[in-house]
């Protein structure tokens, strides 16, 4: 098929070229590694007329109309030999020559470099190595085990007809947590950021500049991520001209878009969508699942700083079958919204953020009689944090505000504009402040220590929480690094406020909010060690233990786990290798045994693993080859439906005015998340593409055709399960992924 496809594309540009010329591409790498060299000079000269170009990041390059006849052709790069060699240049004709360049190292006398972060546009605008995003994103995945970081629940048991309908008849999706992370999108909080199914990568690595996880010891800046924490941070546009990336497929699309808008702003605007529109014939039927996402960011020199303001919008749904679950279609999205402002202020580095992020969910709760259900999640963050050297240390220091808002509410029918069957309203605030330092106290040794103070609406008690990290360098290539911290953020209780509408009252009446504070305390070990050029190695393990999570019969609980990562970046294979052994477990409160239904007998400790593989690898002239593999076992659940603890037992009797008295029991306590698929996830892509260099009126751009096969192994795990209590105490797949053979082409320019 690729083949095919480049003849076509060779057929159709041909004409671009000049009579009496020919091309000579191919790529430059690494006598010593094979890693390629991006950024190299490959040039022809014949007379006064020279034809350069410049090597890409995979090393590629292509010399266009050059005049046919014996060339000298050079190659020249900063750190290496210059190499030059003789190349017979066919009339219309295309040569394919690779090149290896020795390293000459440049020698240079010692350099001492002290400075400040730098307040401009430029410094924000570069993008990441994509091997680096994706492995943030797999490793925020295996780092939480489940919703409320335990996996531990069993499925409750109860009778139909209860008042409301019992919320735990909710849509989960495997392998997803919720709950205790803190996920931050330039600094606005992103409740749900691992959404897809394999369809769309997790990020998108056009708009993104960096993406830091932290399993432990986090920055005393960071309030809340009782479980983990991720810091993904989008770039700036760059400067010169109009750019644009993409690709479209038979399943899904992409595209950014960058470049000035005046000499003092920067604009990028990107947006995913999967449409399913070649999934017919595929599939023979409408793809269940639909997504839509976009983003934009504006960056503009204000005085001596640079203000950035960042929008964040994604949608999904699934569409259901009706002989599987009572429901048609559920649909939920993210909201991001930030404005941050970074200057200078003598010799102090500031930085003000405002932002907004919130999360919301519409669909039927199933039930004796199924209701259209909306919730809401929302929360406002104002913080400062500053920075500044206080003699051989580094300061920092900062505070932060934040009101958090839960929101869930059903009607009797859809669209219905009178009162709801029933609505719940939690709110919280808290205020935070944190000093921190960083000093080298010995030439291999650097420390950082730091102190968290927050105050809760929920809890107006002072909370501590510090921070400790210590990293050895143990050699040029490795450093061991030592972290221990204590962290807070509101998680949801047993209750929420509830009200009540009848038929005979609209009155509403409140019930206690049920959030309160939950802590968590971390302990990490982590080896990181550059193998070789441009491979990376490293293993952490890590000790939790929770305190205050929305687990029943639970006073507390614990994580253990060890994680494994491998990445090359460089040569003619490149990748990651992760690795995910963990294992939680939990003691009843007062010290009794475990229930086996409630406080889940098997619950009483829990393992799992997980095992992703992602390869790129050149296939010479036909264009490069790509692997991702996945296999995960002892996956736990997650609601998409938030806030489903709606009423917990001995609620009290709620009277309406004139209304009869009603009652609202549970089953005896809060609903539990189903136990864990006990078949194991197993998902193989593959893909295969070429890239053609081409130029338009002085204006290089790339053309990429590929054909990519999701789910190789026709595996048919399902992406979301489906709980019904009343009809089957184990989730149902709802949602499988078939074999998905896709053609499509991307570009660049």
């Amino acid at each position: 098929m690729i083949p095919a496809l480049a003849l076509l594309l060779g057929l159709v540009l041909a004409p671009l070229q000049l009579p009496g010329t020919g091309v000579i591409r191919g790529e430059v790498r690494s006598e010593a590694t094979g890693a390629p060299l991006p950024d190299a000079t490959v040039e022809v000269r014949v007379g006064a007329m020279v034809r350069s170009a410049g090597t890409d990041r995979t090393g590629a390059y292509a010399l266009r109309a050059v005049p046919h006849g014996r060339r000298v052709l050079r190659v020249s790069r900063i750190g290496y030999d210059p190499l030059e060699v003789e190349v017979l240049v066919p009339s219309g004709a295309e040569v394919n020559l690779d090149l290896a360049l020795r390293i000459r190292p440049v020698p240079v006398a010692e350099v001492a470099i002290r400075g400040r972060a730098v307040t401009a546009i430029e410094s924000d605008s570069l993008a990441p190595r994509p091997p680096a995003l994706e492995l943030a994103g797999i490793r925020a995945l295996e780092s939480a085990p489940g919703i409320a970081e335990l996996g531990l629940g069993d499925a409750s048991y109860g009778s139909s007809g209860q008042a409301p309908v019992d919320p735990s008849d909710v849509l989960y999706v495997r392998g997803v947590a919720t709950d205790l992370k803190l996920v931050l999108l330039d600094g606005a909080p992103v409740f749900t950021p691992f959404h897809m199914g394999g369809l769309l990568d997790s990020f998108e690595p056009d708009v993104l500049r960096s993406a830091t996880l932290y399993l432990g010891g986090a920055p005393a800046r960071y309030d809340g991520g009782l479980s983990y924490i991720l810091d993904i941070s989008t770039r700036a546009g760059r400067d010169g001209r109009f750019r644009s990336a993409g690709a479209v497929d038979l399943m899904s699309s992409r595209a950014v878009v960058e470049g000035p808008a005046g000499e003092r702003v920067r604009y990028l605007l990107g947006g995913r969508a999967v449409h399913g529109l070649g999934a017919g014939p595929l599939l023979r039927a409408s793809l269940p699942y639909d997504y839509l996402e976009g983003l934009a960011r504006v960056d503009a020199q204000v005085g001596d700083g640079v203000l950035s303001m960042t929008a964040f919008r994604n949608q999904e749904g699934l569409t259901f079958d009706s002989a599987t679950a009572r429901l048609s279609e559920a649909a939920w999205g993210n909201t991001a919204l930030s404005m941050r402002y970074r200057t200078l202020l003598g010799s102090t580095d500031a930085e003000i953020t405002a932002a907004y992020g919130g999360f919301e969910a519409e669909m039927p709760v199933a039930g004796t009689r199924p209701l259209p259900t909306h919730g809401s999640n929302g929360r406002v963050r104002l913080t400062g944090d500053f920075a500044r050297p206080a003699g051989a240390a580094l300061l920092r220091y900062g505070a932060s505000f934040e009101q958090l808002s839960l929101r869930q509410e059903a009607r009797f029918r859809q669209g219905s504009t009178g009162p709801p069957a029933w609505e719940s309203e939690t709110r919280g605030g808290t205020v935070g402040a944190y000093t921190e330092a960083a000093w080298q106290i010995a030439p291999r040794l650097r420390i950082r220590g730091g102190l968290r103070g927050d105050v809760f609406d929920a809890d107006p008690s002072p909370r501590f929480a510090p921070r400790l990290s210590a990293t050895w360098l143990l050699s040029d290539r490795a450093a061991l690094t030592a972290a221990a911290g204590r962290y807070h953020q509101y998680v949801r209780g047993p209750s929420a406020a509830l009200v009540l509408h009848d038929a005979a009252s609209t009155d509403t009446i409140f019930l206690p909010t049920g959030i309160a504070v939950g802590r968590a305390s971390h302990l990490n070990l982590a080896l990181h060690q550059e193998l070789d050029e441009g491979v990376r190695l490293g293993v952490e393990g890590f000790f939790k233990t929770f305190e205050g999570v929305p687990e029943p019969h639970v006073e507390r609980s614990h994580a253990s786990g060890a994680d494994l990562w491998v990445r090359r970046e460089t040569g003619r294979v490149r990748g990651w290798l992760g690795y995910s052994l963990s294992w939680v477990w939990s003691l009843p409160s007062g010290g009794a045994p475990a229930d086996p239904v409630h406080g889940s007998a098997t619950g009483m400790f829990a393992g799992r693993q997980l095992l992703n593989v992602g390869a790129t690898g050149s296939l010479g002239r036909w264009g490069d080859v790509e692997l991702r593999f996945a296999y995960g076992a002892g996956l736990p659940f997650t609601t998409i439906f938030p806030n489903t603890d709606l009423a917990t037992p001995g609620s009290p009797v709620i009277r309406a005015t004139g209304a009869s008295e009603r009652q609202f029991e549970g089953a005896g306590d809060s609903p539990a998340i189903p136990a864990p698929p006990s078949e194991p996830y197993l998902r193989l892509d593959v893909g295969v593409s070429r890239t053609f260099d081409l130029r338009w009126r002085d204006t290089p751009f790339e053309i990429s055709p590929y054909l990519r096969v999701l789910n190789s192994l026709d595996r048919r795990d399902a992406l979301f399960y489906w709980y019904d209590r009343d009809r089957n105490p184990d989730p149902r797949p709802v949602g499988a992924l078939p074999v998905l053979p896709l053609l499509g082409v991307q570009w660049k320019f």
